[in-house]
């Protein structure tokens, strides 16, 4: 099993950090090869107060300025691990995702990107993907097989 970092960036999420580093803490993934780094764009609230005293071995690295491109490009720098995730502060994770992530891309040494589906809290497909028009405009990718109607009626 190979070393993995999660980049997490954060501006005033103090409300979903717990949740999300919980879920990363309880994967079925040796605890030894997590690095888990959240990059804090300035909140106001008590993210920091939060990790320091109740994630003590999370790495937080200060960004100046609420930048969220530049924050995961911070936590990226700062990582040590073979493997990178880059997760939004309000992810929860399925238990058994690190695994099947990194198996995915184990499998096959010309896959250099992996994610999986992005659900609604209610197990509804919100995205399995973008996909780039002219422009450099992006939108979301729900393949056909899954639309049922309007965007809330999409399930897995």
């Amino acid at each position: 099993m190979k070393k993995i970092s999660v980049v997490i960036a954060n501006y005033n999420g103090e409300r979903y950090l717990e949740n999300c580093l919980h879920s990363v803490y309880t994967q079925k993934y040796p605890q030894k090869l997590l690095e888990i780094i959240v990059v804090d764009n300035g909140s106001q609230d008590n993210s920091i107060k939060l990790l320091k005293t109740k994630f003590s071995r999370v790495k937080v690295v200060k960004n100046d300025y609420n930048n969220y491109c530049r924050a995961n490009n911070l936590g990226i720098k700062n990582s040590s691990g073979e493997y990178i995730l880059i997760l939004n502060n309000d992810v929860v994770l399925k238990n058994g995702y690190l695994y099947e992530i990194i198996s995915t891309l184990d499998k096959d040494k010309k896959v250099a990107l992996a994610t999986g589906k992005i659900l609604f809290p209610d197990g509804k497909i919100q995205s399995t993907g973008h996909i780039r028009f002219p422009n450099f405009y992006w939108g979301i990718e729900v393949p056909r097989k899954w639309m049922k109607g309007s965007m809330t009626d999409w399930k897995s």
